[in-house]
């Protein structure tokens, strides 16, 4: 998202907890401020004197998709104590737009990604799906993704975005197709309990959730088109980008 954003004469802060943290921002034009953001006072005193017009939320702990739920804790904990912390630091610098990002599955898991990683583990057929049929989800580039974030931080209006493909697909479809375009093998299809029992977490997803959502409001207010309208478009950039 930084690109986009210095793309539009923007200049960007980001916090990170690491010195190696802060050499991989620096070396991506960003300037770090090193802090942890779950400790509210050494976050504050790392921004005295630090002023922005925009805080965008992206907090995350999450180094691999999560299987079970408890995986799932300490991002919980940013999205919570994590998000205070923030607000805070944004009227601490003055700014006067908080953007967050969330995922689809923050509406409930109801019937209602990295793709490079998901692509090793096709390899090494450790991704399964579901024997039945499943149910669609809606999906989004991550470049998108930060195109769209980058629109909500000039544009947006308070509320929520849903920034998604013009196209829902199954996790079947969405896997099977991904399993092709790196010449992996076909994911092998599981029974929905052993599934369960493997990964619950993943289940939850896989099994019990439908999702499709409409991002016609954020085409319409922040003047935003995806790139990529479906998971296919995405697909093909990434194979194209990996092949180069």
């Amino acid at each position: 998202m930084s690109q986009q954003l210095q793309a539009a004469g923007h200049e960007v802060l980001g916090i990170t907890r690491s010195p190696s943290g802060g050499a991989r921002l620096t070396s991506a034009g960003v300037r770090p401020i090193i802090a942890d953001a779950m400790d509210r006072s050494a976050l504050l005193e790392a921004l005295r004197g630090v002023s922005a017009d925009a805080v965008v939320h992206q907090l995350t702990a999450l180094t691999k998709a999560p299987a079970r739920h408890s995986h799932m804790a300490q991002t919980n904990r940013l999205r919570t104590e994590g998000t205070e912390n923030l607000l805070a630091a944004a009227r601490a610098v003055g700014a006067g737009r908080f953007v967050t990002q969330s995922i689809v599955f923050g509406y409930g898991y109801t019937d209602h990604a990295d793709l490079h990683n998901y692509a090793t583990m096709l390899r090494k057929r450790k991704l399964p799906i579901p024997a039945r049929r499943n149910k669609p989800l809606s999906w989004i580039h991550i470049n998108d993704a930060a195109s769209a974030t980058a629109a909500a931080i000039e544009d947006g209006h308070a509320g929520a975005y849903n920034v998604v493909d013009d196209r829902p697909a199954s996790w079947s479809e969405m896997f099977t197709a991904t399993a092709e375009a790196f010449d992996a093998p076909p994911p092998r299809a599981l029974p929905g309990g052993l599934i369960r029992i493997a990964a619950p977490y993943v289940a939850t997803m896989v099994l019990d959730t439908a999702m499709r959502v409409s991002n016609a409001k954020a085409k319409s207010e922040l003047g935003w088109q995806p790139a990529y309208p479906s998971f296919r478009d995405g697909l093909a950039a990434i194979r194209a980008q990996v092949k180069a």
